[in-house]
């Protein structure tokens, strides 16, 4: 990044960088061939004396004898060092790795020079600095190499444990809408299965006279008592099994409620084999779905053969064992979720694959590295000539940084991505050979040589720090649409879920409130002690809950729940209400669904208060979204906001409703309205 956050000690950054350090490619084939690509670069610098060629010709020789001992080393102490873990300890372990590597290839370089005898010694071929350089070289490449490719590691992390959380949530969605769904079938097969039928023989027999009065007598008072236990286990089993989660204390209670249904034909047992600790609602209810879905699947409905229930609950899970004659079903549930795998990804996504353009150039970093290697080669090789330096750090800062201004124009952040490398890696590897030039010509007689170092090295470094910003860019964009993604589908799930249990409450209420006590109502009037008349309207309002009550409840059990989701507000929809002014409507982003609600009460409010107060006819309206929180800004053309206004009731009720509000005048004419609305998941 060029700019640097000053509330941040410089202890922050340090431990962020060392943590970074160890990896898989910090000690690996890519620092190797880039420190190659140094050394063949730092070669090529010759003396200007008769001896040239034969300097650069044991320079090579020796160059490839101590890449090979390092590639050797690598080879050797690569195993242990991709286990060094990502801390500061393991960053200085990672640092010394680079610095042994560095030793070993510098050892290699001052054996060999030590049995070329040829006069004219360059500086950069004295022990000193060639073992020096050696170290410093695979210390730099090897932590930026690390720390570029840490940034791609790190933004594939994160999307595949986003990418886990989100299937993880949608697995919670679509578990807990299948689970409403088998809610309404249990429900509506009870109800069509057995409530309906049972209450409709019930009717025949209240309709069929009997011969003598005492077996009419005998038999209304039958009605009477199966009316009265139909409404108090049966409708009342349902509606529990219907009610939202919480209805029922325990696993006990949840499981009784359904074997009422059943009753005397089910004997129920529920056995802890721990301590027994609290169970998640929605683990109540579905044991209690699997219990009401196994009684009705075994051996058919309307069996009279006898049921056992055996329940276990222990301190991960409740096991379900049914029996019914010689069939027999388990179920077990979990009670607490288990945890999604880590996630895993063999995909290795290139950075050359995103587009550098939207993060610029890190130009005060790469002028910082330019600059430490030229004063560091300058004073190395003792030859006093900080002009020349200060030359070629001139060179490389002016031209990154046109760079930098290059790739942020418009025209180039719409060219492909491959174009787009392309012309960073032709674009530096020109600079480097400018700047290597300007420094070998302000030396004198060197600029070929520095010319091929310059490029060489400004290639090698210019493609690895771009790719280090452009993950990390790409990293926070991702971020901020992953949160997004996963407060929408968090939204969607609140919905659907809320739509559903709206539902299915509905139907519960409808018949503990209606059904339920309708029935003991008739249940009161039938029997051998009630007169004619309430007999004659207690046998009508059964009648119709029979033919209308209950087939309404189970009709809009069945319904599919089609949650309402609200819209942002669009000009056209504003249109209708101030046709005469000019409205623009516009968003960064889908604003999540908890938000829309209040945002479009914001937005009507302050369209009204500035053609009402403000007399304006034009007003453009940005929701820009942002991960928890939506920020409005509302321009209009109108008079302005008065020296003295004084805050009305309007704009107290937007400040209460949202976390920041500011009202200010443009300088172009009108306000400025700034409204931040955080939302929750």
């Amino acid at each position: 990044m060029n700019r640097i956050d000053a509330r941040r000690p410089l202890r922050v950054w340090l431990t962020f960088g060392l943590s970074r350090i160890p990896g898989r490619y910090g000690v690996g084939v890519i620092p190797w061939l880039v420190s190659l690509l140094f050394s063949a670069g730092s070669v090529s610098v010759p003396t200007a004396g008769p001896y040239e060629a034969q300097w650069i010709r044991a320079a090579i020789i020796i160059s490839l004898c101590a890449s090979l001992a390092q590639g050797i080393a690598v080879l050797l102490v690569r195993p242990r060092a991709r286990r060094l873990p990502p801390t500061i300890a393991g960053g200085l372990s990672t640092l010394a790795v680079f610095a042994l590597l560095g030793a070993v290839g510098g050892t290699v370089g001052v054996i060999g020079y030590h049995f070329v005898d040829l006069p004219d010694r360059p500086g950069f071929f004295m022990p000193v600095p060639v073992f020096v350089m050696a170290v410093t070289t695979w210390v730099c490449v090897g932590s930026i190499v690390s720390i570029s490719f840490s940034w791609r590691d790190h933004l594939r992390d994160s999307l595949a444990v986003a990418a886990a959380r989100v299937a993880a949530k949608h697995a919670v969605l679509d578990h807990s809408l299948e689970l409403d769904a088998r809610q309404r079938t249990v429900a509506i097969r009870t109800l069509t299965e057995r409530v309906i039928p049972q209450l409709r023989l019930q009717l025949i027999a209240l309709r069929t006279p009997a011969a003598a009065r005492s077996e009419r007598d005998g038999q209304r008072n039958l009605i009477a008592d199966r009316i009265e236990h139909i409404a108090r286990h049966d409708i009342r089993g349902v509606s529990h099994l219907l009610h939202p989660d919480g209805a029922t204390p325990d696993l006990a209670s949840a499981l009784a409620d359904i074997t009422r249904l059943y009753d005397p034909l089910v004997e129920l047992r529920v056995l802890h084999d721990s301590v027994q600790a609290p169970v998640p609602a929605s683990v109540l209810c579905e044991a209690a779905v699997a219990l009401a879905e196994a009684l009705s699947d075994l051996s058919g409905e309307g069996s009279t053969v006898p049921a056992t229930a055996v329940a276990r609950q222990s301190a991960t899970s409740i096991s379900l064992v049914i029996e019914r004659g010689p069939e027999t079903r388990r179920v077990e549930l979990p009670i607490m979720p288990v945890p999604p795998p880590d996630p895993t990804s063999n995909a290795s996504p290139k950075w050359y694959r995103v587009a550098p353009a939207p993060y610029g150039m890190p130009w005060v970093a790469i002028s910082i590295i330019n600059a430490f290697s030229v004063l560091f080669a300058t004073a190395n090789a003792g030859t006093g000539k900080w002009a020349a330096a200060g030359a070629d750090i001139a060179v490389i800062t002016i031209g990154t940084y046109g760079l930098d201004l290059l790739l942020r124009l418009a025209p180039v952040r719409r060219w492909r991505v491959r174009s787009q490398w392309l012309l960073i890696g032709g674009y530096v590897g020109a600079l480097g050979a400018l700047a290597g030039a300007v420094w070998g010509t302000a030396i004198g007689g060197e600029t070929i040589s520095l010319a091929v170092m310059g490029l060489i090295c400004a290639f090698s470094m210019g493609m690895f720090l771009p790719a280090r910003r452009v993950w990390s860019g790409e990293t926070r964009r991702l971020r901020q649409e992953l949160r997004l993604t996963e407060l929408s589908l968090e939204s969607e799930t609140v919905t659907a879920h809320a739509h559903a249990r709206d539902q299915c409450e509905a139907a519960a209420n409808a018949l503990h409130s209606i059904v339920q006590s309708r029935l003991l109502g008739i249940a009161g009037s039938v029997d051998a002690h009630a007169p004619d008349d309430l007999r004659s309207a207690a046998i009508t309002t059964l009648a119709d809950l029979i033919e209308q009550e209950l087939p309404d409840i189970v009709a809009s059990l069945q319904a599919t729940a089609t949650p309402q989701v609200q819209p942002l507000l669009t000009e056209q929809m504003l249109k209708t209400v101030w046709p005469a002014t000019q409205l623009h409507v516009s968003a960064t982003a889908p604003v999540p669904q908890p938000a829309v609600p209040l945002i479009n009460t914001l937005i009507v409010e302050a369209i009204g208060n500035a053609i009402a107060h403000g007399r304006a006819d034009e007003i453009s309206v940005t929701a820009t979204v942002w991960p928890g929180a939506v920020e409005l800004t509302i321009d209009d053309n109108g008079t302005g906001v008065p020296p003295h206004a004084q805050r009305g009731l309007g704009l107290s009720v937007m400040q209460a409703a949202t976390s920041d509000c500011s009202l200010t005048a443009r300088s172009a004419g009108g306000t400025r309205l700034h409204l931040r609305v955080p939302y929750l998941a």
